[in-house]
């Protein structure tokens, strides 16, 4: 087995949404902010180790990225809003913000396949503005295409609406999402 390191200087000319030829197995490189794209919604990649191995089920990796410091996961955020409703201006900029992160992944051609609260994490210092800073975890699933199929667009959705399922949304929430997402 031979081991495989590189630093996010030395392979940041392979700067595309696909990886750019990265052979890499972390899953989640390819779908990690490049310099050139700042509007990407996920941590900030700073380095990347792999296994490798013959055959491919036997290769194991990593990516390290940047700390995320004061942030936490929208599931525990909205853990106690079925008892303690938040007020409806944050509840809007979160649902506003989830949906406009899941536009622009799904525009993007890739679709998450674990997409749930728990991978969500927002920024507590921006928690209370009109525009919450998300970021978006745990891509080694992830698949990119030019056209997602509408059975996957369907499963992220699903999967996003049933973890916020414990989290006190009213009706107009999902309509809210739907229409900041189209």
């Amino acid at each position: 087995m031979k081991i495989a390191y590189r630093s996010m200087v030395r392979i940041s000319g392979l700067a595309t949404v696909t990886g750019g030829g990265c052979r890499c197995g972390a899953g989640s490189w390819p779908h990690a902010p490049r310099p050139n794209r700042p509007s990407r919604t996920t941590a900030r990649p700073i380095h990347i180790a792999e296994l490798i191995a013959r055959l491919p089920a036997r290769r194991r990796s990593v990516v390290i990225t940047a700390a995320l410091d004061n942030a936490v996961t929208l599931e525990n955020l909205c853990a106690t809003w079925g008892e303690y409703p938040p007020s409806p201006q944050l509840r809007h900029n979160l649902t506003r913000a989830v949906a406009d992160a899941a536009r622009r992944m799904h525009r993007a051609g890739i679709n998450h396949r674990d997409f749930y609260l728990c991978h969500l994490y927002v920024k507590q210092e921006t928690l209370h503005t009109s525009r919450p800073q998300l970021f978006l975890l745990d891509l080694h699933r992830a698949q990119i295409r030019s056209k997602i199929p509408a059975r996957w667009l369907a499963k992220d959705l699903a999967g996003l609406y049933f973890s916020a399922q414990q989290c006190g949304l009213e009706p107009r929430d999902g309509l809210r999402f739907m229409r900041h997402y189209h």
